[in-house]
């Protein structure tokens, strides 16, 4: 969790002045000490009811077609047109469908679930008060309100006071702290049965290489909000001039989108897998401090590595026959993204980080920076109209710190024992069913027959819940501290 690496001594009181006064030069730390807040944001809309769907006796509610469309005429429109017309997409959303009317279901459900906890006492460090904790926690947006940035303090501080690119690694691979290059645990490719680290990067504030490299008048226009966006962020971090140290944040940014790939170019497994020993990885940049952020991030004793961004040779690419279109969308890659680090001025860096820090963190900051982030990547990039009610994001921001303590308390209330009974019978039957389909199989060889019944044996089936829960032991959650339960 992120509230056991918070700075012992950072108080709401050395944040508390009410005009800073800043002389930072352009991308460069702003004093901390002197942050303000303002609370001058529009209060989040409650939201409004989700469409309804019905789905008759069997599946499909024949009422709901159009029968004024001739199916052959417009299908889509015979079978979907009257509920698509009789039902507006709600304003939090930026498309609708069965899948977004289960979630709001579960959603009402959990609540329900959630306030009936909340109503009650509750055992203090159960798992039904730490459901309480978080879930009010994150709930109480004038207890966010009232302490600023306060909590932000901390995390900003480490990273404005790095002295070089080594010292910022060993914050990439702390929780809470935006990572440029940072490793996770995946499954080999060409090994299932084997873990292996597989390093990645992230430099990009915008979803996509193509906002940055693609010249078009949608592109240009958000990528002026965008700066605009990354300035105003500036300021709420302390910075006397916001604007040229967007502009330098933007311009590293669009780097990075050079030496990304496309993703057409991440979904051929043909060129996205390699696997390197630790000289080998180290050796793709030698200059870049490589082994201060596979210390840091509990990685420093493994022997290989994944790296699926690595261009390949044009031997290589000539035996795969790649075409000339297929290598534009293929970046410098890890190779160059770690260059680029040790290239790149510090004070950017940094700039880059303190950005990223507060977006990731928006929904537990001050509603201003909340708000800030929603009018740029909801309404903007996705085209939403209103931020989702608070409490269905408390529920999310729950599930995400105790999901499978929530997941007991939901399932012993809505999926009783007897229903997942039920369904365990059924699969065992449909095994049964599709052993009986092997053994009177006439077009598999013995030899294949044997290795289908093994792979029937060997599955596992995991209906609605684990036998076992996982209790969190240990994890302790704030009531008053949303930031650090993240």
């Amino acid at each position: 969790m992120i509230r056991s690496l918070i700075l012992a001594g950072a108080s709401a009181a050395a944040l508390a002045v009410s005009a800073p006064a800043f002389a930072a030069p352009a991308a460069s730390g702003p004093a901390l000490d002197k942050l303000e807040h303002t609370s001058d944001a529009a209060a989040p809309a409650e939201g409004s009811a989700a469409p309804e769907m019905t789905f008759g006796a069997w599946g499909f509610d024949p009422t709901t077609l159009d029968q004024s469309v001739k199916p052959g005429d417009d299908f889509f429109a015979f079978v979907n047109g009257k509920w698509v017309n009789d039902n507006p997409i709600p304003p939090e959303y930026t498309r609708y469908g069965a899948f977004n009317y289960l979630d709001e279901k579960s959603k009402t459900d959990v609540k329900a679930l959630i306030d009936e906890l909340v109503s009650k006492k509750q055992k203090p460090g159960s798992g039904e008060q730490r459901i309480v904790d978080a879930y009010n926690a994150y709930l109480d947006t004038a207890a966010i309100d009232a302490k600023g940035l306060a909590p932000a303090y901390p995390y900003l501080t480490r990273i404005f006071q790095a002295k070089d690119l080594t010292e910022l690694n060993q914050l990439f691979a702390l929780p809470g702290y935006p990572g440029l290059v940072g490793a996770g645990i995946a499954i080999d490719d060409k090994d299932p049965d084997a873990y292996i680290p597989s390093m990645g990067f992230n430099g990009m504030g915008l979803p996509d290489r193509d906002m940055y490299l693609v010249d078009s008048e949608q592109n240009r226009e958000i990528q002026a909000k965008y700066k605009d966006y990354l300035a105003w962020m500036l300021g709420k971090a302390g910075y006397a001039d916001p604007k040229p140290a967007a502009e330098a944040i933007y311009a590293f940014e669009h780097k990075v989108a050079e030496i990304e790939w496309a993703r057409t170019a991440l979904r051929n497994s043909d060129i996205t897998y390699h696997k390197l020993s630790r000289a080998e990885l180290e050796a793709l940049a030698p200059d870049y401090p490589l082994a201060t952020l596979l210390d840091a991030s509990g990685l420093g004793k493994a022997e290989y590595f994944l790296a699926p961004q690595i261009p390949p040779s044009p031997e290589a690419a000539q035996k795969l026959g790649l075409t000339q279109d297929q290598l534009a969308e293929i970046g410098g890659g890890l190779p160059a993204m770690m260059k680029l680090l040790t290239q790149t001025p510090l004070p950017t860096l940094k700039a880059f980080m303190a950005v990223r820090f507060l977006a990731s963190h928006a929904d537990v900051l001050p509603s201003e920076i909340d708000q800030a982030n929603f009018d740029f990547y909801g309404k903007v990039l996705n085209g939403a109209q209103e931020q989702r009610p608070r409490w269905k994001r408390a529920i999310e921001a729950t599930e995400a710190q105790l999901g499978e303590v929530l997941g007991k308390a939901y399932a012993e209330r809505f999926f009783p024992a007897a229903s997942k009974t039920s369904m365990q019978d059924l699969v065992a039957n449909l095994r049964k069913a599709l052993g009986q389909s092997l053994e009177e199989n006439s077009w598999m060889s013995a030899e294949t027959k044997v290795q289908a019944e093994a792979k029937l044996d060997s599955f596992f089936p995991k209906i609605g819940y684990p036998d076992k829960f996982e209790t969190y032991a240990g994890l302790a959650i704030s009531p008053g501290d949303p930031l650090g339960n993240e």
